[in-house]
C-alpha cells in the first residue's frame, strides 16, 4: 500500500538519521545538532546531516567548537528560510582528531563580503549579525582551526578545518 511505502521511506530516512547521528560521539556536539535539527524541522527547513566516521574527539576547546557550530547552523537555517525552498546540508568528517566540517545552504540575499564579517551586519538589518565576528574571534584563538567560506550558484558554503589538514 501507499501508506506502507511512505511509511518505509520515512522509517528509512529516520534510521539513516540515526546512524548519521550514532557517529556523533561527542555528547555536547551531538547535543546541540540534535537541538538544531529538531528547530529546523520545525521551521520547516529541510536538513542533511552526514557523518561519515565516528567523531570523537575535536583538537580545540569543546565550548568554543559547539559555539562555532552553533553560530554556523544558525546563520545557514536563517538565510535557507529566505528561499523558495529552505534546505541547509550539515557534513562532519573525521579522521584521528582532525575534524573537517562543511554546512551549505541556499541563500536569496545578496552577499557582502567585506562586510559580513563587521559587528552588527546582517542581511535581517540592524541589531543582528553578531554571528560571524564573534565566530572569527573564536576562530583567532584555535591556531590549528582553519575557516573558509565560499558562494557560488545561490548556495553559500561554510567550512572549518580543526586540526591538521586532511
Amino acid at each position: 500500500s501507499q501508506l506502507e511505502a511512505g511509511f518505509d521511506v520515512r522509517l528509512g530516512a529516520k534510521i539513516q538519521e540515526s546512524a548519521q547521528i550514532g557517529n556523533l560521539q561527542i555528547p555536547e556536539v551531538r547535543s546541540l545538532l540534535l537541538n538544531k535539527l529538531t528547530v529546523m524541522r520545525k521551521e520547516g527547513v529541510e536538513c542533511r546531516l552526514e557523518v561519515l566516521y565516528p567523531v570523537t574527539a575535536v583538537d580545540m576547546d569543546i565550548w568554543d567548537f559547539v559555539r562555532c557550530l552553533g553560530i554556523l547552523t544558525d546563520n545557514a537555517m536563517e538565510a535557507a528560510s529566505d528561499t523558495k525552498q529552505p534546505w541547509v546540508e550539515i557534513l562532519m568528517l573525521a579522521q584521528d582528531r582532525r575534524v573537517f566540517l562543511r554546512i551549505s545552504n541556499p541563500y536569496a540575499n545578496l552577499i557582502e563580503p567585506g562586510k559580513m564579517w563587521n559587528d552588527g551586519w546582517s542581511t535581517k538589518g540592524a541589531g543582528r549579525g553578531l554571528g560571524l565576528p564573534s565566530y572569527q574571534r573564536i576562530l583567532e584563538g584555535c591556531p590549528g582551526a582553519s575557516p573558509c567560506t565560499s558562494w557560488d550558484g545561490g548556495v553559500f558554503v561554510q567550512e572549518l578545518t580543526v586540526g591538521d589538514r586532511l
